[in-house]
């Protein structure tokens, strides 16, 4: 039993003991349930911790995910104004396309304001004259006819002014005439013929303008913008002043005769003919074989007509040679040749309106002309021709009497006929092949005594020359052979040297001939055989070399042997028989290993054979044993052509 405080151990001691036992348990139960919520709340805040560290690193990423947020953002709001811009372009581009388009124009002049104080101005578009406004801020003042403008359609009214003119590119035309020189209206014609009135732009010198020449016109807009230079057409025709007179021409005094009577004399005595009631022949036809001087009368034509009427006239008459190569024209679209063809007239009767006196001259003429139904071509000549024919019939009436026309062809069988009637190239003129007399005026031409000749004879050139010199040059009195010596005398020695060549030239035995040298003792065959010819009556003939000499060979090889005497001594060179003779073999040898691709009759046609029909031409094929006294032909087998 416990004391109680009084220490007597009552029932109110006792009572009060109890109550505080009970209390006291009361708190120890109370400081266990303490001890209790102390030890939960510690494991409470050890997971707080962690909560809180868990939301300051997510409030950490998402500070940063706020920052790239912004700046995302910022970036959009960059787009989108980009993409608003785009947009209210794009509107604006919708709105032009679905405005009427913008135009380009030609400026032709201010009209200045109207009543209400709009500006006015006069433009050129696709051939027609509008009037149009001009937006505020527009200076129109210093703005040249021509020059390009901008027409906004929408306010027909002029929005820019460039500094270029309306356009450099459009059509080549050919000029016709000025309509009206203050109001710049020019009338052209087109490639189709047809006939147009443009407007010329500022700064083109409408006087300087000739109906040979060719323009550029923008046809879309109406304006004529340019004079071109020679285009298409007009590079077939070679234009140059003649220098060649009659007396370069050797051997064709017959022939140049017949043209200056038939065709100069006309022209320089017009009043004569007119009194005779006669008419001149408007050109002449020039055939023969290849070489022989076709387009140097030509241009001496051009040359001798061009002095007799500065004589006439006692002041300076010009000369034009227009030459034409007739392939040259042919084009394989249709109505561009004969389009060419009107250029090559329109060409010359301008040179003539300038006071020139004109030879055109139309070479290969067979090609351009040749005869309709034939099937020898496309057949193209069914239009060529007549618009030939149709320009030479107009030479009188077009103004053109200072013009000769002369046409050149190898083969004059292949020319329609309509082309040498009378009233066109009436006049025909065989130019032939050199014979003796004519190849020694070509060669006196080539070969003049200001030469620097050797003087000295040797021995050794009678390799070339021995058998065709006459004996008494290199036979002693006794008859021993000698060195003969040329004389001193230039002109001796021109002549010597022409006759050593026109020897070698002409031999024309039917057999070949060997002989020997005087100093190498060598032995050399001379055969001038080349052509064997076969008649249909059973007849044959022979044909040598010479018969196919023409004047540009012979000028070939003598300019040859003077190369080879510059190539002998290059400081000092001293031309000599040899090296001239050298040359004749050389273009003998060149003819004869020609590959030939022409029939029988064009051989004979080419060769200006006798009118008997030929069955076959055959090469002759010439190898020689040059051994001992004799000549022995190892091979003398013709070869067909």
């Amino acid at each position: 039993m416990k004391r109680c405080a009084c220490g007597n151990g009552c029932e109110n001691c006792q009572a009060e003991w109890a109550d505080l036992e009970m209390k006291l348990n009361d708190l120890k139960d109370q400081l266990k349930g303490k001890a209790h919520e102390f030890k939960q709340s510690d494991k409470k805040n050890g997971i707080l911790a962690k909560e809180v560290d868990n939301l300051q690193r997510r409030v950490t990423k998402l500070q940063e995910d706020l920052q790239k947020a912004r700046i995302n953002i910022g970036e959009k709001d960059e787009a989108i104004k980009k993409a608003i811009t785009v947009i209210e372009k794009l509107q604006k581009d919708i709105e032009s396309l679905m405005s009427p388009a913008n135009k380009f124009a030609a400026f032709s002049k201010s009209l200045g304001k109207n009543k209400k104080g709009a500006e006015k101005a006069e433009v050129i578009y696709g051939g027609e004259i509008s009037i149009v406004g001009v937006l505020e801020g527009i200076n129109l003042s210093g703005v040249k006819f021509g020059q390009k403008v901008i027409v906004d359609r929408s306010v027909n009214a002029i929005m820019e002014v460039r500094e270029e003119m309306f356009s450099e590119t459009g059509e080549e035309c050919g000029f016709m005439r000025v309509l009206d020189e203050q109001k710049r209206l020019v009338m052209i014609s087109t490639k189709m013929d047809e006939r147009r009135v443009v407007y010329a732009i500022y700064g083109l010198d409408l006087a300087s303008l000739k109906e040979s020449d060719k323009l550029l016109v923008n046809t879309k807009a109406g304006l004529l913008l340019a004079k071109l230079p020679r285009v298409e057409a007009e590079e077939t025709v070679l234009e140059e002043i003649p220098d060649v007179t009659f007396a370069d021409i050797g051997g064709l005094d017959k022939e140049v005769g017949e043209i200056i009577d038939e065709l100069i004399s006309p022209i320089v005595h017009p009043k004569s003919f007119a009194m005779m009631k006669c008419k001149r022949a408007k050109g002449c036809l020039l055939h023969g074989p290849p070489g022989n001087g076709k387009s140097m009368i030509g241009k001496a034509t051009a040359n001798f007509l061009m002095t007799k009427l500065s004589e006439l006239y006692g002041r300076e008459v010009k000369g034009s040679f227009l030459l034409v190569n007739g392939p040259e024209l042919l084009n394989m679209y249709v109505g561009n040749t004969e389009a060419a063809i009107r250029a090559m007239f329109n060409k010359a009767k301008g040179k003539s309106k300038e006071g020139y006196v004109v030879v055109l001259f139309l070479d290969e003429l067979d090609a351009l002309l040749g005869r309709r139904g034939s099937g020898v071509s496309s057949d193209t000549e069914k239009t060529i021709v007549p618009q030939f024919t149709t320009l030479m019939d107009g030479i009188e009436k077009d103004g053109m009497e200072n013009v000769i026309i002369m046409g050149a062809t190898n083969r004059p069988d292949r020319l329609d006929d309509a082309i040498t009637r009378p009233g066109r190239l009436s006049l025909k003129i065989y130019i032939p092949r050199p014979n003796e007399e004519a190849a020694r005026k070509i060669l006196s031409l080539n070969i003049t005594k200001d030469l620097p000749f050797d003087e000295r004879y040797y021995a050794d050139e009678l390799v070339w020359h021995d058998y065709f010199a006459p004996r008494s040059e290199w036979e002693d009195e006794e008859g021993k052979r000698t060195t003969a010596k040329l004389s001193k005398d230039p002109e001796n020695i021109v002549k010597y040297v022409i006759d050593r060549m026109i020897a070698r030239i002409y031999y024309s035995n039917p057999e070949p001939i060997i002989f020997t040298t005087g100093s190498k003792k060598e032995r050399v065959a001379v055969d001038n055989r080349f052509l064997k010819v076969y008649f249909t009556d059973g007849t044959t003939e022979v044909r040598y070399f010479k018969d196919f000499l023409s004047g540009a060979l012979l000028v070939d090889a003598v300019d040859r042997g003077k190369k080879k005497a510059i190539k002998e001594n290059p400081e000092n060179p001293k031309l000599r028989v040899r090296h001239l003779l050298e040359a004749i073999e050389v273009s003998f040898k060149e003819i004869a290993s020609m590959p030939n691709t022409l029939n029988s009759e064009d051989m004979i046609q080419i060769l200006g054979s006798s009118n008997k029909k030929v069955h076959n031409v055959e090469i002759i094929q010439k190898e020689y044993s040059l051994k001992g006294d004799s000549v022995n032909s190892l091979n003398d087998e013709n070869s067909m052509v």
